[in-house]
Parts: C-alpha cells; sequence; structure tokens
C-alpha cells in the first residue's frame, strides 16, 4: 500500500437524486454532487459517491406531517438531511476530540 493524505475535490452544488419513505416510520435519501448549470439542470459530478440518509424520528414525524396530498416538501426533506449530517458530524467531533491515552 501506498497511503497519502486525501485528496478532495469540492463540488459546489448537491441534488436529492431520490428518497423513498415507509409507513413504518423512515424516509431514505439520495443525496448526489455536482454542478448547477445555468440553465437550471443538475449535472452529476464524474465521480462520485452519493450520500444516503434515512429520516426517522422527530424528523419523520415532522417532514410528514408537513406533506400535503402525499408529497414531500422538498426544503422539509432537506432540513432533515441537514439535521441527519449535523448528528453524523457531532458524533465524528467527539471522536476526533476524544483525549488520547
Amino acid at each position: 500500500m501506498i497511503p497519502r493524505e486525501r485528496k478532495t475535490i469540492l463540488c459546489l452544488d448537491e441534488c436529492i437524486e431520490s428518497y423513498n419513505w415507509s409507513q413504518s416510520g423512515s424516509i431514505t435519501v439520495s443525496v448526489g454532487f455536482g454542478f448547477i448549470e445555468p440553465d437550471g439542470t443538475f449535472t452529476n459530478a464524474q465521480i462520485q459517491q452519493p450520500e444516503t440518509y434515512s429520516i426517522s424520528g422527530p424528523d419523520y414525524k415532522e417532514v410528514i406531517s408537513n406533506s400535503k396530498d402525499g408529497s414531500i416538501n422538498v426544503d422539509d426533506l432537506w432540513k432533515a438531511v441537514d439535521r441527519a449530517r449535523e448528528k453524523v458530524n457531532s458524533k465524528r467531533r467527539v471522536t476526533f476530540d476524544a483525549p488520547s491515552n
């Protein structure tokens, strides 16, 4: 193996590629990365691994309670994704900030 620090290519835009919800209480959301073109269309980055989030509990209830006619409000879905990311990031901070022995 020849390890090195990972070089990250930042894509400035993201798109909810798909979401599926079940009445049992969860929504699975796939978020892809790429670029929003001048005409408003989204182009995926050439190489990407979409992020997948599972929305459940109070976040699921909020998204579903704000849905109308069986349609999920995209703004509510993005808010739930952002909260899911924050949960992941806070766990990482705890791990990285833990004192070493």
